[in-house]
């Protein structure tokens, strides 16, 4: 009887899904206008779409992955579609038991605040990925973990833990290596020098990198939240990489420790302490670490490859900033002092974060009704921002689908929230934002400082593959850049 009712279900769901398909056709033909004012109402706009909770369901969704194999594969254009379909909030399925309400406007960005929102889902949907770090939890216990460890992430704890030195030495032997390469798989290539910073950073041998990246790349899937635990599904092969890598992290913790080392970022973390003079507990320190000191590595590198791959379709933009670059005496280890001598590097990672945020959406839940865009939005249900949607928005981007660096030039004034968001915003704003802008400005700038002086443009090797959505945004691995200049 149950099988019966399963398959009827199943049966449901994919004539739902034939009659949205007729949705996409009208949608694509509707041209929606909408002024200021109307723009911040949520309005449904074309018909028989599916409702829930006074929400439209995004046209498309299928048995067992929801939405997932749409936004992996397109998720800027899918959601485009929706958006005209359904007008700028509407329900996407992660799964088939994770629906969250998109949305698609600057407004969204207030769910950050966590005012009416947590990030308790983060337990609940990826506890594998999480633990106990500090990100998963609000309140005194995220604050009290946060205090202790931001002392680490300043510009002058970096400074201290000599992560711009680090950064500098790391990048100069790569590029030696890579203006050799007619055929240089840039994303594979910048995941690398993000992970061996680290390893740096941390005291790690970097000839374990190879075994460090694969694990990582597997503890990752568990951002994909599909609640699937059989082999080979992204929970069962993130769940046994992470005990290999909590295993790894421990070790580095008991040898700083034992160093009585407090000027590393690990050091700076097991000495850290909140306004009450405490610590955090080994099982903390290690998923923090876990987190902190890593997690940021796949999102850097991300942005560092579509920085090259961008540069390499604007050769004005390379020779500029090759002209900067060649007016330093040496590399600078701030990140102060290297926007100040090159501001061009600044503004291409900032244009290039805007394009490609590494994380697409930020999501929290719901845990006392609000208000949004005329509409009210329960307790209990996931929400979520498109930050690729907030970061193309026209009104603030002019051309906002194009790559124009210059945009950030000569802006006297400290950033808004609107223009950072690919940081997050509220208390659970990135930790690790400026390690994240100190290595990528360095990494644009020592690429035209290698290059420039030799003649040299980075160049595109074939047509740029479509990007990946999740569990980031990133570049294919597919996607070649020629250094030679031959």
């Amino acid at each position: 009887m149950d099988d019966h009712k399963q398959d009827n279900a199943t049966m449901a769901e994919r004539d739902e899904g034939a009659c949205q398909q007729q949705n996409w056709a009208m949608a694509n033909d509707l041209k929606v206008e909408r002024d200021d004012k109307s723009a911040k109402v949520a309005q449904p706009v074309a018909e028989n779409l599916k409702m829930k909770d006074g929400f439209p369901v995004m046209p498309g969704k299928i048995p067992l992955l929801g939405h997932v194999h749409k936004i992996s594969q397109d998720a800027l254009g899918e959601l485009r579609q929706a958006e005209v379909a359904c007008g700028p909030m509407f329900w996407t399925y992660f799964g088939t038991k994770l629906p969250v309400l998109q949305i698609m406007d600057e407004d969204g960005l207030a769910i950050l605040q966590n005012k009416y929102t947590d990030n308790s889902y983060l337990r609940e949907q990826m506890p594998v990925i999480t633990g106990e770090a500090m990100n998963a939890f609000d309140g005194e216990r995220h604050r009290n973990a946060r205090r202790a460890s931001t002392a680490a992430f300043t510009p002058k704890g970096l400074t201290r833990a000599q992560v711009g030195q680090f950064v500098v030495e790391t990048i100069e032997q790569r590029l030696k290596r890579w203006t050799s390469e007619s055929k240089l798989a840039i994303f594979p290539e910048t995941k690398d020098v993000a992970l061996e910073v680290v390893f740096r950073i941390m005291g790690i041998e970097t000839q374990e990198l190879e075994q460090w990246r694969h694990q990582y790349e597997e503890f990752f899937l568990g951002m994909i939240p599909l609640k699937i635990n059989l082999p080979g599904f992204p929970a069962w092969r993130c769940r046994k990489a992470r005990g290999w890598l909590e295993q790894r992290v421990a070790q580095i913790i008991a040898t700083a420790r034992a160093n009585n080392d407090r000027d590393s970022l690990v050091g700076a973390m097991i000495f850290g302490r909140d306004d009450n003079g405490n610590g955090m507990s080994e099982v903390e320190l290690v998923h923090n670490i876990l987190g902190l000191g890593f997690a940021g590595s796949e999102t850097t590198a991300a942005v560092m490859a579509w920085s090259a791959l961008m540069l390499s379709q604007h050769l004005d933009i390379w020779r500029q900033l090759c002209q900067q670059v060649a007016c330093l005496n040496s590399v600078p280890h701030t990140h102060e002092e290297l926007i100040r001598q090159v501001p061009l590097a600044e503004a291409i990672f900032r244009e290039t974060m805007r394009l490609y945020p590494p994380a697409p959406f930020e999501m929290r839940k719901v845990h006392t009704e609000f208000e949004m865009m005329g509409h009210k939005i329960p307790a209990g249900v996931m929400v979520g921002v498109s930050l690729l949607h907030v970061s193309r928005n026209p009104e603030r981007y002019p051309d906002p689908d194009s790559w124009r660096p210059e945009r950030w030039l000569g802006i006297d004034r400290a950033l808004n929230q609107v223009e950072t968001c690919q940081f997050g915003g509220g208390p659970h704003a990135c930790l690790g934002r400026h390690v994240a802008a100190l290595e990528i400005t360095l990494f644009i700038a020592m690429l035209a400082r290698e290059l420039g002086p030799k003649g040299v443009s980075p160049r595109l090797v074939g047509k740029m593959p479509p990007p990946a959505y999740l569990p980031f945004l990133r570049p294919s691995n597919k996607a070649f850049l020629d250094l030679t200049g031959r």
